[in-house]
């Protein structure tokens, strides 16, 4: 064997035991964020996204005008945020990784470094593309679901299963309603997938937010909340309550 090809095997070996390094904070007292987000069979969305950010930041809001339908809001987002998003649709124009967990739900495990401190998930974003009209959907109020972030430790917030649910036709066809989502404890299933993309021997707490009803019967975090706690760019109408 030449030396050149004694080099390329051993790049090769080392790329596969490399573990990938999640993306974010650098800082060298990162900790991490873990939550699964998932959607079960039924109506279905192509992405959803939870946003978060760290408490007692200031919001700084900006207008905002859809181009298509002329819808207006108000976007607020605080420094020191982020976003856990996962790709329910799969397309093969779009590069995406596999789901890491199917059956009667499927999704991702999501890892983030994190500065340390306390958070909280603010809001959600749930997006379907009905073509020609394409619907987005998030809470009409801002909630609070507070973690926190210690340096070092990865920190499993939970399991975030979506059941989406229609609202009406439109074109003759069923009109997506919107979604929410139900809070638990999977890491039983969520750990090991976790640990495959954290540093070797970094330790896992397991911290599900406390989910106050009086805060979330009409948000999209808990049980089966009244359609009209979300918003749609597209159709800014109260919807109807939603029926099992």
């Amino acid at each position: 064997m030449t030396n050149w090809m004694r080099i390329a095997a051993l790049a090769l070996l080392l790329s596969a035991c490399a573990v990938p390094k999640p993306v974010g904070y650098e800082g060298v007292d990162a900790g991490y964020l873990v939550v699964a987000l998932g959607e079960v069979p039924g109506v279905r969305y192509e992405r959803y996204t939870i946003f978060f950010a760290r408490m007692g930041e200031k919001a700084t809001c900006t207008d905002y005008e859809d181009p298509n339908t002329g819808f207006k809001s108000q976007r607020c987002r605080r420094a020191g945020g982020g976003a856990a998003s996962f790709m329910a649709q799969h397309s093969p124009l779009i590069s995406e990784p596999p789901d890491d967990f199917e059956g009667a739900e499927h999704g991702r495990v999501l890892v983030q470094p994190l500065k340390p401190g306390n958070y909280e998930f603010d809001n959600v974003s749930i997006f379907r593309n009905g073509y020609p009209v394409q619907w987005t959907f998030h809470a009409r109020e801002n909630f609070s679901l507070p973690f926190t972030i210690k340096p070092g430790v990865a920190t499993y917030v939970g399991d975030f299963e979506a059941h989406g649910f229609n609202s009406g036709t439109f074109m003759l066809l069923p009109k997506p309603g919107g979604a929410y989502f139900v809070v638990t404890d999977k890491s039983t299933r969520d750990a090991p997938i976790a640990r495959s993309r954290l540093p070797p021997g970094t330790r896992i707490d397991v911290a599900i937010p406390t989910l106050d009803q009086r805060i979330f019967v009409a948000q999209p975090l808990r049980g089966d909340p009244p359609a009209d706690a979300f918003t749609s760019t597209t159709d800014t109408a109260s919807l109807p309550a939603v029926k099992k």
